[in-house]
């Protein structure tokens, strides 16, 4: 039996906070579910196998660090255990990429939330902008799970490891048969190089703020894409049943 399930990539701008809002910990909690709230609710409808969202997809950049580090410390497991309710009331996994406290270190992960409430596991970024390190105590991650789920199996990538051909190597050798990018940098044409490579389908999903989301086959065609107005969504069906041959 085919293995075909719908991808659905989530792609909104990022949360915005004005000057005179309450940055309280207990307040951005609140906004942040209501705009993940928003913004799947209008993916839902699609009826999805799988949503990927962007990289730190709770967070707003217009917080000062001690506002995140404080934010992170409140929110704790709120978000995911929410989405994770989200996950087994639609049927559907979804990718939620956060920072968050893995093993009593911070790490900016994308954990796979499956569609009976439980995770089916996590990938730490591996390659991390300096500042996140230096400046907001993000460990590194070190290594490149393919991360078995009830559809088939996924390698995880986030932002800058776009650029790092270790990992994309170690997939290439691992063969998953699906990547998902979360990001807040869209990459252009590594995200085809990536899927061609790995002989993988990429859904890609990238705040508008800084490109647009896709999905693209293991030979790196893009079968949909994203655009700069709402509902920020790209949206196919896959099938996870395939071979790459060369016809002569």
């Amino acid at each position: 039996m085919s293995r075909i399930i719908k991808a659905l990539a989530l792609s909104p701008h990022k949360i915005h906070f004005d000057a005179a809002e309450d940055r309280t910990p207990a307040a951005c909690l609140d906004k942040a579910v209501r705009y993940l709230d928003e913004h799947l609710a209008n993916a839902f409808a699609f009826r999805p196998d799988l949503i990927v969202l962007p990289e730190a997809c709770d967070r707003s950049d217009c917080w000062t660090i001690p506002e995140r580090l404080a934010f992170y410390e409140y929110r704790g497991d709120k978000i995911r255990d929410h989405l994770q309710e989200l996950a087994v009331q639609h049927h559907c996994s979804i990718a939620y990429s956060t920072v968050a406290q893995l093993d009593g270190v911070y790490r900016n992960c994308t954990q796979f939330l499956n569609r009976r409430g439980t995770i089916d596991g996590v990938y730490c970024k591996n390659h991390l902008v300096p500042a996140e390190h230096t400046q907001n105590g993000i460990a590194y991650g070190t290594e490149a799970p393919v991360i078995e789920t009830d559809f088939g199996r996924i390698g995880g990538m986030i932002c800058f490891d776009i650029h790092f051909d270790a990992l994309r190597e170690q997939y290439m050798k691992s063969r998953p048969e699906l990547l998902v990018f979360s990001s807040h940098h869209h990459g252009s044409f590594l995200q085809q190089y990536w899927a061609y490579s790995c002989q993988s389908y990429l859904v890609a999903a990238v705040h508008a703020d800084h490109g647009c989301g896709q999905i693209l086959n293991p030979v790196g065609k893009v079968l949909a894409r994203s655009t700069y107005r709402s509902p920020w969504i790209a949206c196919a069906d896959i099938g996870l049943d395939y071979r790459i041959l060369h016809w002569d």
